[in-house]
């Protein structure tokens, strides 16, 4: 009766110990730093401005927009997860800059779907969107009264650092 519990606790060790130092196997190769184009609605060919994205083996996300001085909000944090074979979800959040009342800024949602290439080596075109909508602090980030800023804003990773 030793001998189990010794090996049972061995593997649970083993399993957490696996779980804290080997990357999540979902997207594990697509883990990394990529540089974003982003472009005007309905319009693939026109940059608007480019962003970094950085999404980690634990689900966590950072980006960070070049258009961060002309509109309300700028740099996000956030999670993302798996959706489909290629794909994943991304939901960051910011405070987006004064309202009338600079003490209770609103808080901007970016939601985000990509679809990656096979070798995630960026994303494919057309079919990876971000939508941005703007909160009352008072509701949160997942506000249902909040009002769009962006609405399937064609965008673009490409990787340049990770696996």
């Amino acid at each position: 009766m030793k001998n189990t519990n010794s090996v049972v606790l061995f593997f649970c060790l083993v399993g957490y110990a696996m779980g804290i130092f080997v990357p999540n196997t979902v997207f594990a190769g697509c883990i990394g730093t990529y540089y974003a184009k982003e472009f005007a609605n309905g319009e693939e060919g026109v940059v608007t401005s480019y962003s970094l994205w950085t999404f980690s083996k634990f689900g966590s996300v950072v980006s960070v927009s070049s258009s961060e001085p002309t509109v309300p909000f700028g740099g996000a944090q956030g999670n993302w997860k798996r959706i489909g074979a290629n794909k994943i979800e991304s939901k960051t959040f910011d405070f987006s800059g004064p309202t009338p009342n600079p003490s209770y800024p609103n808080v901007a949602r970016i939601e985000a779907v990509f679809k990656f290439k096979e070798d995630c080596s960026g994303t494919v075109l057309g079919q990876s969107k971000i939508n941005v909508i703007s909160c009352p602090v008072a509701e949160g980030p997942l506000c249902t009264s909040g009002f769009p800023v962006v609405t399937d804003k064609p965008i673009e990773l490409i990787r340049v650092s990770g696996r």
